[in-house]
């Protein structure tokens, strides 16, 4: 049984995350546009012109999606779809791996942490519960995050 405190508490440690994930955006366009004003260009020629430049500011730009599929998680949570918020949660901190973003990794990694803890869940149990076919339907924003933190890691691989 979760208590009330356990449930405040990682109710504030999700929004803890989303406000970081919102604000990601920001801190990546204030990079890029850093960059070009020291390269003496405009914003899009560095774009252009610098591809991991362009890769970071992309994957910085899915942050938000992020952070919304995060506040469905915690209804999920609240609706007692324990599998379903699980399943998501893994995949999100899997498609962080691809960032190499180590600071967002670990966010990720203790918010799965205090979620598995504060509802006691059994990450193997949950996952066993969930019924392929419906899959897609239960992960899709995920599925879409990591094809695209994919695709931004294997072009980051490339320019290497």
């Amino acid at each position: 049984m979760v208590t009330q405190a356990n449930q405040v508490k990682l109710d504030r440690y999700f929004n803890i995350v989303k406000i970081f994930l919102f604000v990601a955006p920001v801190l990546g366009y204030l990079y890029a546009a850093n960059g070009a004003t020291m390269a003496g260009i405009t914003l899009p020629e560095l774009l252009a012109q610098n591809p991991s430049i362009t890769i970071t500011f992309l994957m910085t730009m899915v942050a938000p999606y992020i952070a919304f599929l995060l506040g469905l998680l915690q209804k999920k949570l609240l609706a007692q779809d324990y599998p379903g918020a699980v399943l998501n949660l893994i995949l999100l901190f899997i498609a962080q791996l691809f960032t190499q973003n180590l600071f967002y990794i670990m966010l990720l990694g203790y918010l799965l942490y205090k979620t598995t803890t504060v509802y006691n869940l059994n990450i193997r149990e949950n996952l066993k519960t969930i019924k392929p076919k419906y899959l897609f339907m239960e992960c899709g924003g995920s599925f879409i995050v990591i094809v695209l933190y994919l695709i931004c890691f294997y072009a980051s691989l490339q320019i290497r």
